[in-house]
């Protein structure tokens, strides 16, 4: 029997699972790789472990795996979640009922087959099944491919300021409330993934 969200969020020789703690050792690797291949390893401020770890219990990271290795991972946290961390604050906006994507990592093998898309529509439809009124991200200005992603899958410019460690970023917004843009979506809600109340 086919699995209905393995479907909706296929991606090419690879298989999506929500990830566990068990994995932080595959994440941090898979960062390590992520890192060594960028043209700038500026463009990605690094997770330490005690936040991969935190990710990973909360039950926030996802990851895709191909012949036995993590591919592919990304984390996607409630507002109240990320606390002092949480990117609308820092843009001048209200931090309630927002969602913030803070990892995205693809192996470079598996780059340009809709992993980083499929990350942002499963997260899409988190947000919008958990009532979220947005979804914030931070990408370094000069990371193209990132930006592509993310404008692509409909998120705006905000601003971009020094962040992290003084590194500037920009910060995209996308909005995820019903067509009238007043305040979280109301349930049942219902998507290719599935039925959510």
């Amino acid at each position: 029997m086919r699995d209905p969200v393995q479907d909706v969020f296929a991606v090419r020789g690879a298989r999506l699972s929500q990830l566990t703690p068990a994995d932080s050792p595959a994440v941090l690797a898979l960062q390590d790789v992520m890192l060594t291949a960028l043209p700038d390893p500026l463009w990605y401020v690094p997770s330490t472990p005690e936040e991969v770890l935190e990710g990973l219990e909360s039950g926030d990271a996802f990851g895709f795996s191909a012949k036995g290795s993590l591919v592919g991972y990304a984390a996607f946290s409630p507002w109240q979640d990320r606390g002092d961390k949480a990117y609308a604050p820092k843009v001048g906006h209200a931090a309630e009922n927002t969602f913030d994507v803070h990892d995205v990592i693809v192996h470079p093998d598996y780059r340009r087959r809709g992993m980083h898309s499929a990350f942002l529509l499963l997260f899409e439809e988190a947000a919008r099944a958990m009532g979220g009124s947005a979804i914030y991200a931070t990408v370094d200005p000069g990371n193209a491919p990132s930006v592509g992603a993310f404008e692509k899958a409909g998120y705006v410019h905000i601003k971009t300021q020094p962040a992290y460690d003084g590194r500037l970023r920009s910060y995209y917004r996308k909005d995820v409330r019903g067509d009238s843009g007043e305040g979280p979506l109301q349930g049942p809600f219902t998507s290719p993934a599935g039925t959510y109340t």
